[in-house]
């Protein structure tokens, strides 16, 4: 009997402990977080369907979310179509007001080829190796950066500029 009273008042007395030691860790747990900064969302109309890797991705309303440095999520609200693209940045500094999505046409076929955004221009990796050829164009949009309370209005441009002439032996086409 005296051994099942020793047993029975060490088990309630790690149990307390246990109790005490979980609301100071969720106390301390609590006093180090922080609230997240009041960042801007960052989304762009693109007024077409269009290819990230080899996703094709309706048009609409997206909105970009960085995972990592060097890959954003592309991500449509109604659609619930996403997908990542992956990035290499060009050290290119980019102006405030000319934050853009460069999509270049191939075929008829829309692709994510750029991102100029606060980081730079930034290449999609699947497009690094593909230069533009004859007939390919390039078609932009703009980057919208939204208040947490939604008071800017989204807005879209989408202009379209053939490529330079490239010779039809497949030289580069630069812009």
């Amino acid at each position: 009997m005296k051994i099942l009273k020793l047993v029975i008042s060490v088990f309630v007395v790690i149990g307390i402990f246990l109790l005490v030691s979980l609301f100071v860790a969720a106390g301390v747990a609590v006093g180090q977080t922080k609230a997240l900064p009041s960042t801007p969302r960052i989304t762009a109309q693109i007024p077409y369907d269009f290819w990230i890797v080899a996703t094709r991705l309706p048009a609409g309303q997206y909105t970009l979310s960085p995972v990592v440095d060097t890959v954003v999520l592309f991500r449509n609200a109604k659609t619930k179509a996403k997908e990542q693209a992956s990035l290499m940045p060009t050290g290119e500094p980019v102006a405030t007001g000319d934050h853009k999505l460069v999509f270049v046409v191939h075929n008829g076929q829309h692709y994510l080829r750029e991102i100029w955004n606060s980081d730079g221009k930034q290449v999609v990796t699947t497009q690094l190796a593909l230069p533009l050829v004859a007939g390919d164009t390039e078609t932009e949009v703009r980057l919208v950066e939204q208040k947490r309370d939604n008071q800017q209005v989204s807005q879209a441009i989408s202009s379209s500029q053939p490529c330079a002439a490239a010779s039809s032996a497949g030289s580069a086409c630069q812009q």
